[in-house]
């Protein structure tokens, strides 16, 4: 069933692709530092990355054509390799962000990723919106917190310790809104109803409150998905990482 992102085959299904969350047309965006063809050391596709180079970008897998890039060279991630194999985004904490352009994310839309904090500063940024205020994902209140912020800070959630992968999921809509890292139960709030547009990776769109962590990949679909697709889509970025959900 493609509409639970599944991929269509011959004779057998194929493993859970986050591509099918798309397949109605929902906006959003999928990027996989895994698939090293997808990334370049220039702004313009040419040059391949590679593991130890700054990443200039990383196109979106979804569909949707929302690539994310970084003009600034001092700004761009450096593609990595861990110790099991993985492949991942090193964000340095200083000003190192990834933007696509803007496209909407009014209220009701859902993001899973797999990071690594590697170190916590109240406040600090691992995803924002292109644009101010909304689709943020941030170190709080106490460490190792992340909570969401669509205007305001909530849905506090405490399981992503510095230094291991962790698995996270958001649900942006208001007093809906819902925030789970690996395994544990979801933490509920309002973090309020702004419209996100865009997304930057690793700090605010402008290079502020940069945030250090290891970026393994995110899917953000403007839609509210069903426990199955979230389920899947959790389990697809715990292998990214590594991760045992």
């Amino acid at each position: 069933m493609l509409g639970l992102g599944f991929s269509a085959g011959t004779g057998a299904r194929r493993r859970f692709s986050p591509r099918g969350l798309f397949a109605n047309g929902e906006q959003g965006a999928w990027f996989d530092p895994s698939d090293l063809p997808t990334m370049f050391q220039d702004l313009g596709g040419t040059v391949p990355a590679a593991v130890g180079t700054a990443v200039a970008r990383i196109n979106d897998k979804s569909g949707r054509g929302n690539h994310a890039g970084q003009a600034t060279a001092s700004a761009r991630p450096v593609l990595r390799q861990d110790a099991g194999g993985r492949f991942y985004l090193e964000f340095d904490g200083v000003d190192d962000r990834l933007l696509t352009a803007g496209f909407a994310l009014d209220t009701g839309w859902d993001r899973a990723s797999a990071v690594r904090q590697t170190g916590w500063t109240n406040g600090r940024r691992i995803f924002a919106g292109t644009g101010a205020g909304a689709g943020i994902l941030q170190q709080a209140p106490t460490s190792p917190g992340l909570a969401l912020f669509d205007g305001s800070i909530a849905a506090n959630n405490a399981g992503a310790a510095v230094g291991a992968a962790a698995v996270v999921f958001e649900r942006h809509a208001g007093g809906n809104s819902l925030l789970a890292v690996n395994g544990g139960a979801a933490v509920t709030g309002n973090p309020g109803a702004g419209s996100a547009s865009g997304i930057s990776i690793g700090a605010d769109a402008g290079g502020g409150n940069a945030a250090p962590f290891h970026f393994y990949g995110l899917c953000a679909v403007k839609a509210a998905l069903g426990t199955a697709q979230v389920a899947q889509l959790k389990a697809h970025f715990a292998r990214k990482a590594g991760v045992a959900l």
